[in-house]
């Protein structure tokens, strides 16, 4: 059997299929293995040829933390065992199917078998059948899995965090109540720190706090891409908080060939100016320092302090006074969420605040200690 001739078998397309379905959740374990890997000081260089060597994200995870302490290697080595035990199980269940081939093509199988292969392969073949349909399914299978895991460790390696479907995604991709603090986009890389790319989906942002993130490149810490011109508002960005973020450019990029939305932000206090504008873009009831670019339209946009609670300490809520209480636009597209990133009510008021957090009740809105 001649393996650089199975991609011509109906089995290969049948395994390419299933994997391509759940290629983002593959790609962002890859992505949550090359940050992990990039965190613990490898670099992007080491990080990518450390996946191409092992190929078994958890055993990396459960890896790195002992390397970074300096643990005797035989614990490394003994701990990583541990993890990919369940692959025994998996040999034994493979050993009916593939015991006819040379062990050349046994061992790859095994490289680049990884649990959803295995659970895949099982449901569609639950006996042993034709060697070479069952081979060319295993290697369309693990072709786009592995490729969608390396490049998931190389973003990883080089953004702090990418969030980036496959290419001709068509879906939302919604990134809603998150914290992104302290990210890094290093300059050995040109990355930014933070990108989020729909491709040619919608993208919605919503509620989000974004700060402290930096990069060293020049380029925003967060860069945001929408590119369809199918939808109306294809990018979305509203009620976020963005905030003492440094670049010495801009905070937050929105660009792509989509009509973008950006209401209900608050965009304060970051290095440089806080937007950067691509060509099709409307700012709506947003309290912002400065950006660059003109817009389609603004309107209701305001330019003052927010009255954070306590930025120092990491409190963004809106203050007691705050201007952003009841400053925004409860029809944004794509609407507001029910909840903010505290996890309380959205609106508390007839109106949405402007920013991640919603006032509190104004007698608590600056804190205990200033009773």
């Amino acid at each position: 059997m001649s393996f650089p001739t199975l991609w011509r078998h109906p089995e290969f397309a049948a395994g390419a299929r299933e994997t391509r379905d759940v290629a983002l959740g593959i790609g962002a374990w890859g992505l949550v293995a090359g940050v992990a890997m990039s965190k613990a000081g490898l670099g992007a260089a080491i990080a990518i040829a450390m996946s191409l060597c092992v190929f078994a994200g958890s055993a990396q995870l459960a890896a790195l933390p002992l390397m970074v302490q300096g643990a005797p290697l035989w614990v490394i080595w003994a701990t990583a065992f541990c993890v990919n035990l369940r692959f025994v199980i998996f040999s034994a269940g493979w050993r009916p199917y593939l015991r006819s081939l040379p062990r050349a093509q046994r061992l790859f199988v095994a490289y680049f078998t990884v649990d959803f292969t295995y659970i895949a392969f099982m449901r569609r073949f639950p006996a042993p059948g034709d060697v070479r349909a069952q081979t060319a399914y295993v290697a369309g299978n693990v072709s786009v899995g592995w490729i969608t895991f390396q490049n998931g460790v190389g973003e990883g390696g080089t953004n702090a965090v990418a969030l980036t479907p496959y290419a001709g995604w068509e879906g939302t991709l919604l990134v809603e109540n998150n914290v992104f603090r302290n990210l890094e986009g290093r300059m050995d890389s040109g990355y930014t720190a933070i990108q989020l790319d729909s491709d040619l989906g919608r993208l919605e942002v919503r509620n989000n706090l974004f700060v402290n993130n930096t990069t060293e490149s020049g380029i925003s810490p967060l860069h945001l891409i929408a590119n369809s011109t199918d939808f109306s508002y294809v990018g979305r960005f509203t009620n976020n908080t963005v905030t003492a973020n440094q670049s010495g450019s801009y905070a937050v990029t929105a660009t792509g060939g989509g009509i973008w939305s950006v209401a209900n932000n608050v965009f304060w206090d970051n290095e440089g100016d806080d937007l950067a504008l691509g060509t099709y873009v409307f700012l709506s009831n947003n309290d912002i320092g400065s950006f660059c670019c003109n817009p389609v339209d603004e309107s209701g946009d305001i330019s003052v302090d927010p009255g954070f609670v306590d930025p120092v300490g990491g409190n963004y809520r809106p203050g007691g006074s705050s201007p952003l209480a009841e400053a925004g636009r409860n029809d944004a597209p794509g609407g507001v969420g029910t909840f903010d990133l505290g996890g309380g009510l959205r609106m508390i008021g007839g109106t949405v605040d402007i920013g991640a957090y919603e006032r509190q009740d104004a007698l608590f809105g600056d804190g205990f200690d200033s009773l």
